[in-house]
């Protein structure tokens, strides 16, 4: 694949003339929504709770992995170094539901929306069958996609507990666009992380990246600082078909 960190209108190499999307996949954290700080927040306190050194530094480093990950990570750094793996998975379960709980009272809260994703959303759901995937457990991503009114523009949502392997592998994106009846080399899809970028890209499908600086972000088809940026409405529109 042919890829671009432009954020102006892009080659016929990486967005064919007659190419356009059948549907459309996003990621949650950093692309619909602005949680990424309050995960982290979540993944920090709950080491800190668990007495483990440098909670802040291990939440900065694990965050873009799947929940499940996470909690399996804590759990090996709580327990003496050779604890038997049953024991390490036993008890990232335990710590898992420990950070489903506080995200979701987070959640309910409230959530502040990254600036245009919902019209953006809204508009796609006019034209084309649209998914999330995510990283998130089942539950934290059921109160986030309730809590801010996505879910009623959705033909489907992807968790980490709904398939084997979450991002950086590309299981999830597969599901999604195969849920939404699609094909993957028709799919669009929107991302923020360089492990999301590339579930993405190793799906198959085409990835547009939203990033504060487009020539630091992940290899993708292309990239925008906001989805309000008159360059990027131009591309909805193309993909829409919907004038120039």
């Amino acid at each position: 694949m042919t890829f671009s960190r432009r954020s102006t209108p892009l080659g016929s190499s990486v967005f064919p003339s007659d190419w356009a999307p059948t549907a459309v996949v996003f990621d949650c954290d950093g692309v619909l929504m602005d949680t990424e700080k309050s995960w982290v927040t979540t993944i920090a306190r709950v080491s800190h709770d668990l007495g483990l050194a440098s909670p802040d530094h291990l939440a900065d480093r694990l965050t873009a992995l799947p929940a499940a990950t996470i909690a399996e990570a804590l759990a090996a750094e709580e327990l003496p170094e050779n604890a038997p793996e049953a024991e390490v998975q036993g008890r990232g379960q335990e710590i898992l539901s420990m950070l489903s709980a506080l995200d979701v009272q987070r959640i309910e809260r409230g959530v502040d929306l990254i600036p245009g994703a919902m019209d953006l959303v809204r508009e796609f759901s006019e034209v084309l069958p649209v998914g999330v995937a995510s990283n998130s457990t089942r539950t934290i991503l059921d109160a986030k996609l309730e809590t801010t009114g996505f879910k009623k523009y959705l033909g489907t949502w992807v968790s980490c507990d709904d398939v084997a392997q979450g991002k950086p592998e590309p299981d999830m994106y597969i599901r999604a666009v195969n849920n939404l009846g699609a094909q993957c080399d028709r799919a669009l899809t929107f991302e923020d992380s360089t492990p999301g970028a590339e579930a993405a890209v190793a799906a198959g499908t085409r990835v547009t990246v939203l990033a504060e600086d487009v020539d630091a972000a992940p290899p993708a088809h292309f990239a925008t600082t906001s989805f309000e940026d008159p360059e990027f409405r131009q591309m909805v529109r193309t993909w829409l078909g919907t004038g120039s």
